[in-house]
């Protein structure tokens, strides 16, 4: 039965309202919260801090940042490696664009944005895909909650986030479980469960190796991007790198959270104070870094997005 028309184009206008109003609360809120932090510690704070930075410094955490894209990249490549061999760039150039719009777009909604493109570029399915991203993104939590638990165990000051970290690791995994527990229970007795599971599972690592290989690269992406983070903060705040790493880390699984502000602003900063206020740093001097690195992170991910356009349009193997 064909649909009315009329009834698409209503549908059509609720979407277009529905994002309009998305964009109007999105930029609503980001006017507050610039208006808030002008208030608060005011820029003139917050960049000045920029003054103790060395040129060597950024490069060297720009280099650092790069080489953890290029690890995500290669993630993606070798794991449709049979359908895109020979495609990086084009792999690259669609991890910079992911990573662009998934910093940028509020709620997470960025994420929705890496089956599209990998379907656009490769004509794979966007449930295989999707399922594809999911596996990457139980990798990265895996790493970040493990690296948080034995940093937080190995700092003698933090001693107790370390019970927090556990509780943080066993809720994860009991809570991985039980979702993949009651997804087996009902997909046999449920038609258009097993349908659309199936889907999706096929993008799931099909083997040890493959696995091994997800968490190898995810392991080199994120610790590469940590070390950087750490060097800044460790710049602003003069704190031990361990206890910045921690930090760092802290912030990136905080911002994981699909809740949360424009750029992820406010959540990411909540992360790292968490680590640097426990440990003596005042709440001025903290946010002011927590500030700075997550302006640096904004710069790095525009510079390195509108360079992906480049990488898409002057190398032989782009689309």
């Amino acid at each position: 039965m064909l649909t009315p028309l009329h009834s698409s184009d209503q549908s059509d206008n609720r979407l277009r309202t529905n994002t309009i109003v998305q964009l109007s609360l999105w930029l609503l809120t980001a006017v507050v919260l610039v208006l808030l932090f002008d208030h608060g510690l005011g820029w003139d704070r917050t960049l000045q801090a920029w003054s103790t930075m060395s040129v060597g410094q950024l490069t060297i955490c720009f280099i650092l940042l790069s080489v953890s894209y290029l690890a995500r990249a290669a993630r993606l490549h070798s794991h449709f490696s049979s359908e895109i061999s020979g495609h990086f760039c084009r792999c690259l150039r669609i991890v910079l664009h992911h990573n662009f719009f998934n910093n940028i777009l509020p709620m997470k909604t960025g994420e929705v944005v890496f089956p599209l493109l990998i379907h656009r570029h490769f004509g794979i399915k966007i449930s295989r895909a999707a399922g594809a991203l999911f596996s990457f993104r139980i990798a990265d939590l895996v790493f970040l909650s493990l690296l948080s638990l034995l940093l937080a165990m190995l700092s003698m000051h933090l001693l107790e986030l370390a019970g927090s970290a556990v509780l943080f690791f066993l809720i994860v995994m009991a809570a991985g479980c039980l979702l993949l527990l009651i997804i087996f229970k009902f997909r046999r007795s449920v038609t258009w469960i097993d349908k659309y599971w199936g889907q999706f599972k096929s993008g799931f690592p099909s083997n040890h190796g493959m696995m091994w290989t997800i968490f190898i690269w995810t392991t080199l992406a994120w610790s590469t991007k940590l070390i950087a983070y750490a060097l800044i903060l460790t710049v602003f705040v003069k704190s031990l790198f361990s206890v910045s790493l921690l930090a760092a880390a802290s912030g990136e699984l905080a911002s994981s959270i699909p809740i949360h502000t424009p750029a992820a602003f406010g959540t990411f900063e909540s992360g790292i104070l968490a680590v640097l206020i426990p440990v003596g740093f005042d709440t001025k001097t903290a946010l002011t870094a927590a500030l700075n690195l997550h302006l640096f992170i904004l710069a790095n991910t525009v510079l390195l997005a509108a360079l992906g356009l480049l990488i898409g349009r002057h190398s032989d193997d782009s689309g």
